[in-house]
């Protein structure tokens, strides 16, 4: 598994790291691990952004609010929103040292809620 793949929080951690599937990811990989109670869900590890958005935030010339991505990692994306069995997903985004003994940056990312299917890459935008 690299790190460009989507990550589950069924799934063994592997080489990811904190810096790959943000604090609340990482934090809720460890609980899995640990056999709590986490809900059923994913993450796109920032390699996979990376990959998402080739070239950086361009436009889609079908869709001018989303920005250029991978196709291939678009399929992915919907495979495993598939694979949830739900009909909405919140979207939250996360960041390496996101909260900390030093900091905390509560409120600083973007939470996007009741995403359809429709809606899912417009909400992970």
């Amino acid at each position: 598994m690299g790190t460009s793949s989507i990550y589950w929080f069924s799934s063994p951690i592997g080489s990811f790291t904190t810096a790959d599937l943000g604090g609340k990811g990482y934090s809720l990989a460890l609980l899995a691990l640990r056999g709590l109670r986490v809900p059923k869900g994913f993450v796109l590890p920032a390699p996979l952004m990376r990959e998402i958005y080739v070239g950086g935030v361009g436009t889609s010339p079908a869709n001018p609010d989303l920005p250029t991505a991978d196709p291939a990692s678009i399929t992915s994306i919907m495979e495993a929103f598939d694979r949830l069995e739900t009909k909405r997903v919140a979207v939250r985004s996360s960041a390496y040292g996101e909260d900390g003994a030093r900091s905390s940056y509560a409120g600083v990312f973007c939470s996007v809620l009741n995403v359809d299917r429709a809606n899912l890459m417009a909400g992970i935008r």
